[in-house]
């Protein structure tokens, strides 16, 4: 095959490549604009939460809004990245003033660690998608809670996928860290611009202006 053809091919699978992506992309849309109204979890049914746990000051945000959950998310599942073991000590003590319902802890790879080379990133990423997979199916959430950092983004899109096969019916929250004043964060841009979340929650108004598609609340 000479390079010219090789060069078509290509071309003709990166095309059919978009428009299946994009063919995905609108139905998942659609699907949860038409559902939205019968998503919303009733205040007396049982609510069966994942929450993705950063580290270090998204673990601090995270935590206080996990403590003020009303008392029908009965079944709460922290996803955190295997290397962090402050985290979970942060999440058993939090726990352990709760009398709700039960909890469970997960681990799951990083998609990429501190100076880690962005090419042993994409088998890491990989990884930790598998895992992602793997925790949702296990799990089925009803309702998916993150603030970043990256280990969100497999997690997010694992729902996401399972959610347009109609195999769970799992809403997506975003809440962008306080400290982003100016811009989203590199893991709220993704989402952002894949449309996964079904919201995602910023806490200035002037980044809400920015970014048409997120919601403002300036008092969680």
């Amino acid at each position: 095959m000479s390079v010219f053809s090789m060069i078509v091919v290509l071309f003709y699978l990166l095309s059919a490549l978009v428009i299946i992506i994009a063919v995905l992309e609108v139905l998942y849309l659609r699907r949860h604009s038409r559902v939205a109204s019968k998503r919303t979890p009733s205040s007396s049914a049982s609510v069966r939460i994942c929450i993705v746990i950063g580290s270090g000051g998204h673990t601090t945000e995270m935590l206080p809004l996990v403590d003020a959950l009303g008392t029908h998310y009965k079944y709460r599942t922290y996803i955190i990245a295997e290397t962090d073991a402050l985290s979970e000590k942060k999440v058993l003590d939090l726990e352990s003033s709760r009398v709700d319902g039960s909890f469970t802890v997960v681990r799951i790879g990083r998609s990429r660690e501190v100076m880690q080379s962005y090419f042993t990133a994409v088998l890491s990423t990989l990884r930790a998608l598998m895992h992602s997979f793997a925790v949702v199916w296990k799990e089925r959430p009803d309702v998916l809670l993150c603030n970043g950092p990256g280990t969100c983004i497999p997690v997010c899109f694992a729902a996401a996928m399972f959610d347009l096969l109609r195999l769970r019916d799992t809403r997506i929250f975003f809440i962008e860290s306080i400290c982003r004043v100016k811009s989203l964060s590199l893991s709220a841009l993704i989402l952002y611009y894949l449309r996964i979340p079904d919201s995602i929650i910023v806490q200035w108004r002037d980044l809400s202006l920015k970014y048409p598609n997120t919601e403002f609340i300036d008092d969680l």
